[in-house]
């Protein structure tokens, strides 16, 4: 698969698949033959920053940014593969981030393109650009979300800019009022809640191409937008109002806005003490190779949310998937899985501690993820909630992880890469023996001593040092000292008859005895396999 989200802040063409369908095409060359055909350039100033990020199961080429008269290249910029791991998805995560001062003034597009699976070339080329040092009459909007979704991974911590003539005005004044009108309509407030709502306005009065209030339109979507860096929110009952020009298929519009922080918002005593508001972070139980019923315990508690099942299913054969409370039950819900990845929203909240059972898998093959959220869970940073929360601590720290449910480790860390997984505790971490750190494996630290000479044995200058070994051998002079005694006539100890290790012969000047195999021997005391992490940054 290949995916650019319309989230992006540059409109994409593939140039090998033109059509007329809405994202088919240019803008330019959707304008009909009795329409006055108007070429549009984004709007971009040189302070500004261009990221991007695309979902592909194919490598792609370098991003080329060209200058739109004689289509030269001027700079190429390289995506970044995301070590990131999608439930149900096979998918790579694509990013790359450009500092827009590095060109100079002028008119830009921007290409770049990929492979599929049968060997078929996609070059996709962007709407043009307009860079300027300073683009009036617009507006910079800066926008995330705090979840994957929108067909963007936002747990990259990316955060997308885009550039728009714009603005927001017409301030009109509001407030919420709930009043008390007694028998004889004496009026008493009993509450009020005043805010101020503006109005969004895109495209003035000679308008701008479709497409680009589409992509407004998208990032409004998203639950953190900025507009030159003050967080707006559109209320949920706004529409656009669109002005059409269909001389050249133009169009403007407004929409309702608010501050998304109200100056005038009632505060409460927080009675616990906490005074804490949060967003509670998304959690994954995941289940891998299973192949019969699954007890789910010591997970759901009071203010637990179950919110979705992803299954990915490998064998051919549907599964008929009951979700309850107990045992065989269905009180959460019935499922049918009969595509390779499933995902159903549940959305089940728990008002107690809860055993969840997951049957009708007997017989399946498939890895299954819960994911989940608690409510009443105190603020974290962000994470993947797995308890395995490392102290703050710089560059080059050496510690131990140990996995506190089972598949802590897959969502922590990036096992081909050794890269702890990105806005996880773990970013910055590698696993040692990876990324340029030293290998752990058998070995045991032993502490130095800070007060001794730094070239003796346990100095500074020894830190780093490997010394031992796992097996050792031992010489003859290592050898416990043991006396054997003879009688000199061929016996030992007193036995005139020789026994079995003298000579029955008679006196001899010497008896040599033999005694082992000189085999090294493990040298280990009772040990446990543990995963060695650094802090790589």
């Amino acid at each position: 698969m290949f995916e650019i989200s319309l989230l992006n802040p540059l409109r994409f063409i593939d140039v090998s698949e033109i059509n007329y369908s809405f994202d088919g095409n240019f803008a330019v060359d959707q304008i009909l033959s009795y329409q006055d055909p108007k070429c549009y350039l984004q709007k971009w100033q040189r302070s500004d920053v261009l990221k991007l990020q695309i979902n592909s199961d194919f490598v792609p080429t370098d991003l080329l940014i060209k200058e739109i008269v004689y289509g030269n290249t001027i700079e190429t910029v390289s995506w970044i593969e995301k070590p990131i791991v999608i439930v149900g998805e096979t998918f790579k995560v694509y990013e790359l981030e450009f500092d827009m001062s590095v060109l100079p003034e002028g008119k830009y597009f921007t290409e770049f393109s990929y492979t599929d699976e049968d060997l078929n070339v996609h070059p996709l080329q962007s709407e043009g650009i307009d860079l300027k040092d300073i683009q009036e009459n617009t507006l910079l909007i800066k926008y995330k979300h705090s979840e994957n979704d929108f067909s963007i991974i936002f747990e990259t911590d990316i955060e997308f800019q885009f550039r728009v003539e714009s603005a927001i005005k017409d301030f009109d004044p509001k407030n919420n009022r709930a009043v008390y009108n007694d028998q004889k309509f004496n009026s008493i407030s009993l509450s009020a809640t005043p805010f101020r709502a503006f109005k969004f306005w895109i495209g003035f009065q000679d308008g701008v191409p479709e497409w680009v209030v589409d992509k407004v339109n998208h990032i409004q979507s998203v639950d953190q937008v900025t507009y030159n860096n003050i967080f707006y929110q559109v209320p949920d009952e706004a529409e656009y109002e669109i002005e059409r020009n269909d001389s050249n298929k133009f169009i403007g519009g407004s929409i309702d806005i608010r501050p998304a922080n109200n100056n005038f918002s009632k505060y409460k005593t927080d009675t616990s003490g906490s005074g804490n508001i949060f967003i509670p972070m998304q959690k994954v139980i995941p289940y891998y190779n299973v192949s019969g019923n699954i007890p789910v315990a010591n997970y759901f508690k009071n203010f637990s949310v179950l919110e979705k099942i992803c299954i990915k299913k490998r064998s051919a054969p549907e599964i008929e998937l009951l979700v309850g409370t107990t045992n065989g039950g269905d009180e959460i819900g019935s499922f049918t899985v009969d595509d390779g990845a499933f995902t159903q929203t549940i959305e089940w909240v728990f008002s107690a501690s809860t055993t969840v059972y997951l049957t009708g898998l007997a017989g399946s093959d498939c890895d299954i993820f819960l994911i989940y959220k608690q409510l009443d869970e105190p603020p974290i940073d962000l994470g993947n909630g797995s308890g395995n929360t490392p102290p703050p601590v710089g560059k080059g720290a050496k510690m131990i992880y140990e996995e506190i449910n089972l598949g802590d480790f897959d969502l922590d860390f990036d096992v081909a890469t050794g890269l702890g997984r990105a806005n996880t505790d773990w970013a910055g971490w590698v696993i040692s023996g990876t990324n340029g750190t030293e290998l752990m494996e058998g070995m045991v630290p032993i502490g130095f001593s800070p007060t001794a000479d730094p070239d003796s044995e346990y100095g500074r200058n020894k830190i780093g040092t490997t010394v031992g070994a796992n097996q050792v051998g031992l010489s003859v002079g290592q050898l416990p000292k043991v006396e054997v005694k003879t009688n000199g006539v061929g016996g030992i100890d007193g036995n005139p008859n020789g026994g079995g290790l003298g000579y029955a012969n008679g006196p001899k000047d010497k008896l040599v005895f033999t005694f082992g195999n000189n085999e090294p021997h493990e040298n280990r005391q009772l040990s446990k396999i543990v995963c060695w992490v650094t802090k790589k940054n």
